[in-house]
């Protein structure tokens, strides 16, 4: 009996404690703040239990203050550090009061907070970092004060943040990539700032894109690319004046491309590649004097190519500093405007995956800074113009899968991506010159078969890939080979020489791993290299193309020590996925990428944000479905 009335005595005298912990610091609140009202001073007394103060609650456990709700009470001065105090606060509304200045960085002592709300007051400074490190925060309003500076990246720890909202504000600077880890985030309101950088992609996006995107008068850039976004694209992007860039490849979004683009003066980058978008281009296009790059690849736009695009003087001359139009696979048809040819800076020219007639224009000499034309896979007829040969910076050049004839000349032949060296030889000079495939001449075996290397009379080192027949993998990995290497054609990719029954002859290269002295220069020339190779089969051709198998035997170099990537028996499965069935090729390729990011997961340093175990397996059933049904 007395130990029990011990330990109700020992409770009751650290509630009390407590109480009187928390009565202090909200005391101290009441004497710190302006009381317009005078709805602290008529209430708040020490004659009556805290718990039953005007705007505050009490948890039932220990009768600790939960949430201080001060909406629209006539409040103002600034907000007192003392409630960095109240410890066991899970919300915090000052909402449509006077407070002003800045937010005192106590309150970062505010662990158990979910609900934060300081909208419509008049508070300055930047927003504190500290907020970050409140982890369970879910709700937090800042709309209607006179915050300035940037977005700190702490804010982006929240990972239980379901709304932000921080509307007019004077928040300049750009969005942090972080924002993609708010994850459980569905309500963002950065609105009626001077937000000019808006970066959200990967970011898992739904839904289609708010109008309210309108809001965002400051914004330079924004990018939601390789989301799930559908819908169409809003008109409200047009009151965006400042706005010179538009990112949203990859994503599902559907109808017309808006007129009210055009509003925008200082327009440069519109990128729309992979997306469902229909109907003409907008013929208002040509008026945007600053518009550098059009990538509007892969949609479902109609008509003809718009002459809009090359007549001049008239039309055109606004469009002068264009130097990347892209407008691959869709639905144009039509001959090739000759007037394109007013584009004087262009530098990529990418049409291919058309429905488009004629010839090619001879006009197309007047490109004095193109480097790359790809008009492949279209209906196009008659001959390379010979005219082409006055293109001096020309790189590539893809004519492929078209009606053309007659003589190829000269000086294009060194551009078409179609074209290689072929040599001649028999197997009795190969199996002479390996003496019968001696493994004095073996470079190196592989599941499929072995690689011997072997020299030509000419002195030209190569190798000789020799197929096991006995594998019928082997069969499908040598027609992988074929269809990979008849659409590449770049420095950095190996060259096939030609091929014996089942035999392949390609240059033969040092293999870089067997060089493991090679100094820092030489290594990253070479790192260099492999991603010139990675940067044209990913960005430089109309069909994108994924390598799957980098590592370093598969990266040789020759005696210049020029890095060259080789094997692509993987990379057919996507080609051909890519090629026949376009529309499955990014929801798997997400698949991969979702892999990827669920190891990252696993790993994290943080408990709290590390995966189970169970959730991963889950994940990953989740992931196959997604794969088969892709």
């Amino acid at each position: 009996m007395l130990l029990l009335q011990y330990l109700t005595a020992s409770l009751a005298t650290k509630t009390l404690k407590n109480l009187t912990t928390d009565q202090s610091a909200l005391l101290a609140f009441k004497a710190h703040v302006v009381d317009y009202r005078s709805a602290l001073a008529n209430n708040w007394s020490m004659s009556s239990p805290i718990c039953n103060w005007i705007g505050i609650s009490c948890g039932l456990p220990h009768q600790r203050v939960t949430a201080l709700n001060h909406l629209d009470m006539g409040l103002g001065g600034t907000i007192p550090s003392h409630l960095g105090n109240l410890l066991f606060l899970m919300s915090l509304d000052l909402t449509l009061n006077n407070f002003h200045g800045h937010l005192a960085h106590e309150l970062g002592q505010l662990r158990r907070l979910r609900f934060i709300s300081f909208t419509l007051n008049k508070l300055s400074g930047s927003i504190p970092t500290w907020i970050g490190v409140i982890s369970k925060l879910r709700i937090l309003s800042l709309c209607n004060n006179s915050l300035t500076g940037v977005i700190p990246n702490s804010l982006f720890n929240l990972s239980k943040l379901e709304m932000l909202d921080a509307m007019f504000n004077v928040i300049d600077g750009s969005i942090p990539s972080g924002i993609r880890n708010l994850s459980n985030l569905f309500n963002l309101n950065l609105g009626y700032n001077n937000l000019q950088y808006f970066y959200a992609f990967e970011c898992k996006l739904k839904g289609n894109i708010p109008k309210e995107i309108g809001n965002l008068r400051d914004l330079v850039f924004l990018s939601l690319s390789t989301n799930d976004l559908n819908g169409t694209i809003p008109a409200s992007v047009g009151t965006v004046k400042q706005l010179q860039n538009l990112d949203l490849l990859v994503n599902n979004l559907q109808g017309s491309i808006p007129y009210d683009i055009c509003h925008l003066e200082r327009f440069g980058g519109l990128f729309l590649y992979e997306n469902k978008t229909s109907s003409p281009i907008p013929q208002c296009l040509r008026s945007l004097n600053s518009l550098r790059v059009r990538q509007l690849a892969s949609n479902k736009l109609t008509s003809i190519i718009p002459s809009s695009f090359g007549s001049l003087p008239s039309n055109i001359q606004n469009l002068k500093v264009l130097i990347g139009l892209d407008l691959s696979r869709n639905r144009l048809y039509g001959d090739i405007p000759i007037t394109i040819s007013g584009l004087k800076e262009l530098t990529t020219l990418f049409l291919a995956g058309n429905r488009s007639q004629g010839s090619i224009p001879k006009s197309f000499e007047s490109l004095a800074s193109l480097e790359f034309l790809d008009l492949s896979s279209n209906n196009l007829s008659g001959k390379i113009p010979k005219s082409l040969e006055a293109l001096s910076n020309l790189k590539e050049l893809n004519v492929s899968y078209n009606r053309l004839e007659g003589e190829i000349p000269t000086n294009i032949k060194k551009y078409l991506l179609s074209l290689a060296t072929w040599r001649r030889t028999s197997y009795l000079d190969i199996l002479q010159a390996t003496d019968e495939f001696n493994e004095w001449h073996l470079l190196g075996t592989e599941s499929l078969g072995s690689v011997y290397k072997w020299i030509f009379l000419d002195e030209t080192n190569v190798a000789i890939k020799v197929f096991n027949l006995q594998l019928e993998r082997a069969f499908r990995s040598f027609d992988s080979k074929c269809e990979v290497h008849k659409n590449v054609r770049h420095r950095n990719l190996i060259k096939i020489l030609t091929t014996i029954a089942i035999l392949i002859l390609k240059p033969w290269y040092l293999s870089s791993c067997v060089m493991p002295n090679g100094d820092f220069p030489e290594r990253l020339n070479i790192m260099i290299d492999m991603a010139l190779a990675f940067e044209y089969l990913h960005h430089g051709r109309s069909t994108p193309m994924v390598h799957c198998d980098l590592k370093p035997s598969n990266n040789l170099l020759d005696e210049d020590m020029v890095a060259h990537v080789s094997d692509f028996n993987i990379s057919k499965l996507l080609v051909r996925l890519l090629m026949q069935e376009e529309q499955a090729f990014w929801p798997k390729m997400d698949c991969l990428l979702s892999i990827g990011q669920l190891a990252l997961d696993c790993c994290m340093d943080s408990p709290d944000r590390r995966i189970y175990t169970t959730d991963a397996a889950t994940k990953l059933k989740k992931i196959r479905v997604k794969f088969l049904d892709a």
